[in-house]
């Protein structure tokens, strides 16, 4: 994510799913920027996210963004699109949000990875592909019933890189960009060079899109 980041000190970025503001402090340091928002659901997360000067929004992404039209240079969302049930409106929301030429950098779990792959040869369901949100089911070792306070988020839409390419696409983003983040079960090195082979069967997808004009796909 951070290799696709573009150097703009007067830039405006918008992390979606900020949690604690960690991850999004090292975006902006990239960008070189200190005009930093950071979106999400979770008040406790938000609260320390403000500590470290993000300008922080509390709301759920399966909605419209509480944010105008045409507001920020880069748009980011790392691991949070595989949790929402309503993507379309998501990427929807973001191109609007997003400033001509500005760019979204978007990364999540790859259905087609190695390792998925070969759970399914093996009659299993794969780790990241959740069917309940109570208790996993169906992966290779047990795993007891969740319990609400513990829960972790279930996955509701698992993208291969080809699907997440031209939803993008449809949305009157253009990809400029694709890479792949690691291989398990290989050993750092080893993935680094599989992920440069075989992208399209790392364990994770990013892929950088830019908003090039205001006309875009209408949807209906």
């Amino acid at each position: 994510t951070l290799s696709l980041l573009e150097k703009n000190p007067k830039a405006t970025l918008l992390d979606c799913g900020c949690d604690t503001g960690e991850f999004t402090l090292s975006k902006a340091e990239k960008i070189g920027t200190r005009n930093i928002y950071g979106i999400d659901s979770l008040e406790e997360s938000l609260d320390k996210a403000q500590t470290k000067g993000i300008t922080v929004y509390e709301a759920d992404l399966n909605e419209k963004l509480p944010f105008g039209s045409e507001s920020f240079d880069v748009v980011t969302a790392n691991a949070i699109i595989e949790h929402l049930s309503n993507t379309d409106l998501f990427l929807q929301e973001i191109w609007r949000v997003l400033k001509v030429g500005g760019y979204l950098i978007i990364s999540t779990p790859n259905l087609a990875s190695s390792a998925n792959i070969l759970f399914l040869l093996l009659g299993l369901q794969p780790i990241n592909v959740n069917v309940s949100d109570e208790v996993v089911v169906g992966i290779w070792y047990p795993w007891p019933r969740i319990h609400p306070k513990n829960r972790m988020p279930s996955h509701r839409r698992i993208f291969t890189l080809k699907a997440l390419k031209e939803l993008l696409e449809y949305y009157g983003f253009k990809v400029e960009r694709s890479l792949g983040s690691g291989f398990s079960p290989l050993p750092l090195p080893v993935a680094r060079l599989m992920c440069f082979i075989a992208k399209r069967h790392a364990d994770h997808i990013v892929i950088k899109a830019r908003k090039e004009s205001r006309a875009k796909n209408e949807a209906t």
